[in-house]
């Protein structure tokens, strides 16, 4: 398997106050054109800044021959609507845009080419936009058996009040962030040495682990303040308390207790208890869904 380069700082969303650095490019200008691309690695970048007078931002990335590009633009609409592009490195091709009305443009391609490629992103304001602060999430190589789905920031599939949170998490809780769900280990059925740490909890507050045997990623009803993921059959794995960072941690050995075989695949989430001002009033929520895939 191909080495995985998620190099994700995980940073907690906090919008700017409407009209901030408006007047005031981010340090990385002048970047507006195809010839002043600047260079971008994997990884995830706090706020950047279009102005009404250039209303344009260009990057460039180096996507190794065969791997797959994924590309997240995340702002706030009630600032500014931003749109995105991948083009080729001259500029003269576009090879992905994304032109929602949504918090966020999302950008996938994979390098098809048999060489290496630098491909340019594009950040625009639309016409009109009066201040354009956006952050990205730049994510390269082959995600592995592990993937996460089912996020609070899904316009599709809005939180229940209204509670969405930062990209590839969970709803917001009473802490004002979402709660996520990784993986460490491997998903071999023989090994059973599968760990999963629940992150961005709240601590001291019991957290369950649970599996399905189906996702509902696009049709998740409310769990609590959250949204319910996973479908049946569904099995409890366990129940942990957060330490004092929001961090609860279940396995190895839990094949064993949610029957999985190789060659299946198998959705995981965790359900936890939130402070009784939670934003929905209902003092629980959950995390994100994670798939895995499971070898011999």
């Amino acid at each position: 398997m191909k080495l995985f380069l998620w190099c994700t700082a995980l940073l907690a969303l906090a919008a700017p106050a409407l009209g901030q650095k408006c007047h005031e490019d981010d340090p990385f200008e002048p970047n507006d054109r195809c010839g002043e691309a600047l260079a971008l690695e994997p990884g995830f970048y706090s706020w950047r800044y279009l102005v009404p007078e250039s209303r344009e931002d260009r990057w460039r990335i180096l996507v190794p021959a065969g791997e797959p590009l994924e590309v997240d633009v995340i702002f706030y609409q009630s600032l500014a609507d931003l749109d995105a592009w991948l083009l080729s490195a001259d500029c003269s091709t576009t090879l992905q845009q994304a032109t929602s009305s949504s918090d966020h443009e999302l950008l996938r391609w994979t390098n098809g080419t048999g060489s290496d490629v630098e491909v340019v992103l594009r950040v625009a304001g639309v016409p009109g936009v009066a201040c354009g602060n956006y952050m990205l999430d730049v994510r390269l190589g082959d995600p592995g058996p592990f993937a996460p789905f089912c996020f609070g920031n899904d316009p599709s599939e809005p939180c229940p009040c209204g509670n969405g949170a930062g990209p590839r998490a969970g709803c917001r809780n009473a802490n004002g962030v979402g709660g996520r769900l990784t993986a460490q280990g491997s998903t071999s059925v023989a090994l059973d040495d599968l760990v999963l740490r629940g992150a961005s909890l709240v601590a001291g507050k019991p957290a369950l682990l649970f599996v399905g045997a189906s996702a509902l990623d696009g049709s998740g009803s409310p769990l609590g303040d959250g949204l319910r993921c996973v479908g049946g059959p569904v099995v409890r794995l366990g129940t942990a308390v957060p330490d004092g960072a929001g961090v609860a941690t279940f396995g190895p050995g839990l094949g064993a207790l949610g029957g999985w075989s190789a060659g299946e695949r198998r959705h995981f989430q965790i359900w936890y208890r939130d402070f009784a001002a939670s934003p929905c009033a209902s003092s629980s929520n959950s995390t994100h869904g994670l798939s895995a895939h499971f070898s011999g």
